[in-house]
């Protein structure tokens, strides 16, 4: 067995959200979850697991024994203990938040960041080890936290290598296609499986009264996260969770996809690229952002951010921008939803904020400006 594996060339985001500027181009993950979607998909998570189908091999479950569960994925057939005591997991927070909310506390986890979780608490991450996710795995450590259980995102788990992990421990590799499949399939090799539909049964059903209760058909809504730089993003479909949820509300993100591909059709200068669902705006180009809602996607934990965000709201641009003027600019913690359990949240968290413009959870606000006045 070879001591190192590879966990670098992530297909989404940087290896250290604390690292300045954005993120190098990625090859872009198609966005599969638009309203109707979701709201469709709910009777097919009812089906028995195996249903669906397209892209990777999900997770399903094929015979049980009393002490084993036997189960399906991308790799072949898997036997599991059916109550493991050391597992791994190596799908960042997002895999570790939905791994804690069935009470299963592994003994490490994939992290973005070497001494924390983000967006998870730390109480329930206390004594998890984390394993960065940037540079190279060491098998050799994870042979030495004597798992009886790895479980990952198929994307990590063909990186290290499934037959090199395999010699390890048991390893099931779970199709990351969104936070609600991957949910489902990761509580399938915990004998959960019902429940998670259920859950993401209700989900949907919640999705789909929200869009109703705000009346979100043409209402407009901007995200965008200011990076060191500065260097703003406008974010503009999947697979960042805000913009799929609001998307899968009814509501028309501020630009579109098709408006800045039109744009780059035309070269307009300052335009300067997309990548994972996002494209990067030159200073000129902030007007582009004239939703009646902006919600701008930041984190306390990225390096320079905060400094950057000031040098862009002192600019007169900023100051025209529709949203500003009428004071409804708020932040949501990008890092601080992970898995299904923080698509929950960011889904109250969006509600409370589109329906009555009010902080909760993690919204914070900015104040409205008055006239003539600066913004700070």
């Amino acid at each position: 067995m070879p001591r190192f594996a590879v966990w670098c060339g992530r297909s989404r985001g940087t290896a250290d959200p604390r690292q300045s500027g954005p993120a190098s181009p990625v090859p872009e993950i198609r966005d599969l979850t638009r309203r109707e979607f979701l709201i469709g998909a709910a009777g097919l998570l009812l089906l028995p697991a195996g249903c669906g189908g397209g892209g990777e091999q999900s997770v399903r479950v094929v015979s049980e024994t009393g002490r084993t569960r036997t189960v399906y994925n991308a790799f072949g057939k898997t036997e599991v203990p059916k109550n493991p005591e050391r597992v791994i997991s190596l799908g960042q927070e997002d895999m570790l938040a939905d791994l804690l909310s069935i009470g299963v506390r592994p003994v490490a986890s994939l992290s973005n960041l070497p001494d924390s979780f983000p967006g998870i608490e730390p109480g329930k991450a206390k004594g998890i080890e984390p394993i960065l996710t940037s540079g190279e795995a060491n098998l050799e450590r994870l042979v030495a936290l004597s798992p009886d259980l790895i479980i990952g995102h198929s994307f990590f788990v063909e990186r290290a290598g499934y037959a090199e992990l395999s010699e390890i421990a048991p390893t099931v590799a779970v199709a990351d296609v969104d936070a609600t499949s991957s949910y489902i399939q990761t509580l399938e090799v915990f004998g959960e499986g019902d429940l998670a539909r259920r859950r993401a049964e209700r989900f949907a059903r919640r999705v789909e009264a929200g869009s109703r209760d705000l009346g979100a058909a043409g209402r407009t809504v901007s995200l965008a996260t200011v990076y060191s730089g500065p260097s703003v993003a406008a974010w503009l479909d999947g697979p960042t969770p805000a913009p799929r949820l609001i998307l899968d509300l009814g509501f028309r993100l501020a630009p579109d996809r098709d408006e800045v591909e039109g744009l780059l059709a035309r070269v307009l200068p300052g335009v300067f690229g997309l990548s994972e669902g996002r494209a990067y705006l030159g200073d000129e180009e902030i007007v582009l952002l004239d939703g009646g809602t902006l919600i701008l996607l930041l984190s306390p934990l990225v390096k320079g951010e905060k400094r950057a965000l000031g040098e862009v709201r002192s600019g007169p641009l900023w100051r025209s921008l529709p949203a500003v003027k009428s004071g409804r600019v708020y932040e949501l913690d990008r890092l601080g939803y992970p898995g299904f359990p923080g698509q929950e949240r960011l889904l109250e968290d969006l509600l409370r904020l589109l329906r009555d413009g009010e902080p909760g959870g993690g919204v914070a606000r900015d104040r409205p400006q008055k006239k003539g006045a600066r913004d700070e």
